[in-house]
Formats: C-alpha cells, sequence, structure tokens
C-alpha cells in the first residue's frame, strides 16, 4: 500500500509538472485509462478461480480477458510513446494549415502579381521546401499590393457590395471580405488601365467619417 500511495504521488506530480506539455499531459491519463482497461484480464482471472469453487463456468469469461489484454496493452503503448510523436503530429498540423493559406491566398497574389510584378521578392517555386518563410513572404506581398492599389479603390463599389452582401444576409468578418474583395477586384482593372479613383471619405450608417484604421483588413483570397 505505501508503494502504491507513492506511484500514485509519484504520477500526480509528474501531471501538475506537465501542464506545459499537453502530450505528456495526455499520455498520462490514456495510460491510467489503458491500466484500468488491462486490469479486466486479472479481475476476470481471479473471479475465474473463485467461480470454479461454485461450480460455475468461468472459460465462457474468456472473452473478456482477451477484450482486456487487447484494448488495454495498445493503449497503455500508444500512452507511453505519446509525448514523443505527439509533437510531430502537432507541427504536421500547423504545417498543413500554412499549407492550406498559402495555397488559398494564390488566387489574390497571381492577380496582384500579374498587375503589380516589383511586390514580389522571390519567382513562384514551390513552397514545400521552406514553407513557413514562402507564406510570410505571400501574406507581405498581397499586403503591399493592397496598399499600391489603394489610389484605384472605389468607394462607390464598397458601398455597391454592402448593400449587396446585406441582402444575401453577409455580416460581421465575412460581408468585409466581401467588400474587400470586390473593391480589390475593381482596383485591379483600374490599376491595369491607369485610371485613379477620387477618394472620398467614407461614412458609417449613423453619419460619421470613419478614418482607414476603424477595422483591421481582412484577406479574401476567396
Amino acid at each position: 500500500m505505501p508503494c502504491a500511495r507513492q506511484e500514485s504521488l509519484a504520477c500526480a506530480g509528474d501531471t501538475q509538472k506537465s501542464r506545459g506539455e499537453p502530450w505528456l499531459r495526455c499520455g498520462l491519463r490514456l495510460t491510467a485509462a489503458s491500466a484500468l482497461i488491462y486490469s479486466i484480464n486479472f479481475a476476470n482471472r481471479a473471479s475465474a478461480i473463485v467461480g470454479v469453487q461454485f461450480d460455475l463456468r468461468p472459460l465462457e469469461w474468456e472473452v473478456l480477458t482477451v477484450l482486456g489484454a487487447g484494448i488495454g496493452m495498445p493503449l497503455i503503448v500508444g500512452g507511453l510513446t505519446m509525448p514523443s510523436w505527439g509533437p510531430r503530429l502537432s507541427a504536421l498540423c500547423v504545417w498543413w494549415n500554412n499549407y492550406r493559406a498559402y495555397r488559398s491566398l494564390a488566387p489574390l497574389w497571381l492577380a496582384m502579381h500579374q498587375e503589380l510584378p516589383e511586390i514580389v521578392l522571390h519567382p513562384p517555386t514551390s513552397p514545400l521546401p521552406n514553407l513557413d518563410y514562402r507564406l510570410y513572404r505571400r501574406v507581405i506581398e498581397v499586403r503591399d499590393g493592397q496598399i499600391a492599389l489603394r489610389p484605384y479603390m472605389n468607394p462607390e463599389t464598397a458601398m455597391l457590395a454592402a448593400e449587396l452582401g446585406r441582402e444575401a444576409g453577409l455580416v460581421g468578418n465575412e460581408l468585409r471580405a466581401v467588400v474587400e474583395a470586390a473593391q480589390l477586384k475593381v482596383a485591379l482593372k483600374a490599376g491595369g488601365s491607369g485610371l485613379r479613383c477620387r477618394r472620398t471619405p467614407r461614412r458609417s450608417p449613423n453619419g460619421s467619417s470613419q478614418g482607414r484604421g476603424s477595422a483591421p483588413r481582412r484577406r479574401c483570397a476567396r
């Protein structure tokens, strides 16, 4: 009993120290739960010894032993090894999300690249060798393109896009993304023809003027 208590305290201490390590914490919890499942094997063996004394048929319960060992042991192995492969799985998920973001920006980036080739630092290549840097550069280049296209953005386009978006039931970030996408599309066409738009201060629904920093700009590659 003292040994079991010491082991329990040690596990509790390890769990307390692993608050900053989510995979280690999950591994400890999975190992504890798997040990309970695996203990069905020993409980069934012990009940068989008692059952024989009462003329029962413990072999009919043998399936519990198979299930306890077959399910518990793989889970124990997974829990003990989780701190080693868990961070790699997290890194893979982050890489996949970055890759999806990189691909989703491709249409907008290509359109800006055609009209504003000076914003591109490196020619388009495969993003796989250095995805983080490629995604960082793509976001910066899209932002530079937005700044370069400001003189060609038409306030009337924003008003019309906002009105159509509200009629379609869009609100919040979705509505802002649609408005910005419409402005960029018109600005790209105007930039190609060299037609600048006369900018007027935008007004909010209550009639007050809005500065350019009133709301964060959203990426609208879609």
